[in-house]
């Protein structure tokens, strides 16, 4: 385990949360060693800025992420925060990337994978994506978020039957990650927020071009695509947490 923890480079020391160093490409294969060695669950958040901002502000965000194992930096925000502000080069892996690394190792293992969330459509339309682009993955367990308890209790009896060992959870922040909060101890298995990787997956929405991400501006393509007051609102969290992170350099950060 050791070495394994080695491999993965987490970076901590004097940082407002730890993260995985992302300038290894390995990731997903040492995630899932580590599972097998510790046969206990992972509960995997790939924080953005928006995900950062709650994390540092909320009482129920810090709750939903009280117990994670590992912080995966998503986003040019974190990246570049952490690097000019503190001095730690963990780099970026946008949350859909890491998750389809996740994906293509399972499929590399025979491993079974569970999806829970979105809409009805938009999470089968997602699943029969991904197993199209990925075969030979098994998708052995699908649910929508708007099920109610009783599909639930079917779904993780499933995921159980069936030994998943990869469960992604596309809820948005904070519920996705209070869901795993709540479940993850159901069985063991690797337990990733995905946010709207489903969306993107069914066809539904498109991810923005290469350039965009390139000079880190998806946030302003996601704005475009969908200009919602909603997501107009979410917005306001990158300019939010660049105050966070300043105020934590200086000392001046207090916790909700």
């Amino acid at each position: 385990m050791r070495d394994l923890h080695r491999r993965l480079q987490v970076l901590e020391k004097n940082l407002p949360f730890p993260v995985l160093s992302c300038k290894e490409h390995d990731l997903a294969e040492v995630l899932c060693d580590v599972l097998l060695a510790s046969k206990r669950s992972l509960h995997i958040c790939t924080i953005n800025a928006e995900i950062a901002h709650c994390f540092m502000t909320s009482s129920r965000s810090q709750k939903a992420l009280q117990y994670v194992s590992y912080f995966v930096p998503d986003g040019i925000g974190v990246e570049l925060a952490y690097k000019f502000l503190f001095g730690a080069d963990a780099g970026k892996l946008p949350g859909i990337e890491f998750s389809e690394e996740l994906l293509k190792e399972c499929a590399l293992r025979s491993w079974n994978v569970a999806l829970y969330g979105a809409t009805k459509g938009r999470v089968l339309d997602a699943a029969s994506y991904l197993t199209n682009k990925y075969p030979p993955l098994s998708i052995s367990a699908v649910l929508d978020g708007y099920s109610d308890s009783d599909d639930l209790r079917v779904f993780l009896r499933k995921c159980q039957d069936e030994s998943v060992r990869l469960v992604l959870v596309a809820l948005g922040h904070p519920a996705q990650d209070e869901f795993i909060s709540k479940y993850f101890g159901s069985l063991s298995a690797i337990w990733v927020g995905v946010g709207g990787s489903f969306d993107v997956w069914s066809g539904a929405k498109r991810r923005s071009p290469r350039l965009f991400s390139w000079i880190g501006l998806e946030w302003l393509y996601r704005i475009l695509q969908d200009p919602s007051p909603q997501r107009l609102k979410r917005s306001l969290a990158l300019p939010a947490f660049c105050l966070d992170m300043i105020f934590f350099r200086l000392g001046l950060y207090r916790h909700p």
